[in-house]
């Protein structure tokens, strides 16, 4: 399973574009990285934009925008590894107003 960044998921906004990170070093160990991963968004929505594998290709980075205030989503990544295993990561994030704290 991988570690995913930000681990504080309730400071998006709908005006906002939110990072998230999902490291699979942990699940990759030594000698694979990845080859690929797909994401999804639940509900449908927000776009998912730019999409990069970064640190030696064992974290996949994913850009969320255009979320419905006082909505909660849940952000799945599905990691593919150079062996061909493949582990699904998710995190959930609440798209709050402006206004709230």
């Amino acid at each position: 399973m991988a570690d995913v960044s930000p681990r504080r998921t309730d400071d998006v906004t709908p005006g906002t574009i939110a990072d998230f990170t999902f490291r699979w070093d942990r699940w990759l160990g030594s000698g694979r990285t990845l080859t690929s991963a797909v994401y999804s968004i639940l509900p449908t929505g927000p776009t998912i934009g730019a999409t990069v594998l970064s640190q030696g290709n064992t974290y996949a980075t994913a850009e969320v925008s255009g979320c419905t205030k006082g909505t909660r989503y849940v952000l799945s990544c599905l990691a593919t590894a150079s062996d061909g295993k493949a582990e699904e990561g998710r995190v959930e994030f609440y798209c709050r107003d402006d206004g709230e704290t």
